[in-house]
């Protein structure tokens, strides 16, 4: 195992989720600006479906955190296992 790349791309995993996060607050904006403009049954619509969607994007947020983190964790016992 290349311990620092692996660890490297444990980073990236990890900074993506953040940049998700970042979306979906940029979106959340969007979708506060509409319902302030729109009204009736399909925009309650429109709104429900990112809302479901909101939590999706979310969820694939979080298990890039994981997978990230994990990379780095395996990262680092292969570095400790390497030194001994």
């Amino acid at each position: 195992m290349n311990a620092d790349a692996v660890s490297a791309s444990g980073d990236k995993l990890v900074g993506y989720k953040g940049e998700l996060d970042g979306i979906v607050e940029a979106v959340n904006g969007a979708v506060s600006t509409i319902k302030g403009n729109w009204g009736g049954t399909d925009a309650d619509r429109f709104q429900s479906d990112w809302h479901g969607q909101r939590q999706v994007v979310s969820a694939a947020g979080d298990k890039l955190d994981a997978m990230g983190k994990k990379c780095k964790t395996n990262a680092e016992s292969q570095k400790q296992t390497s030194s001994k």
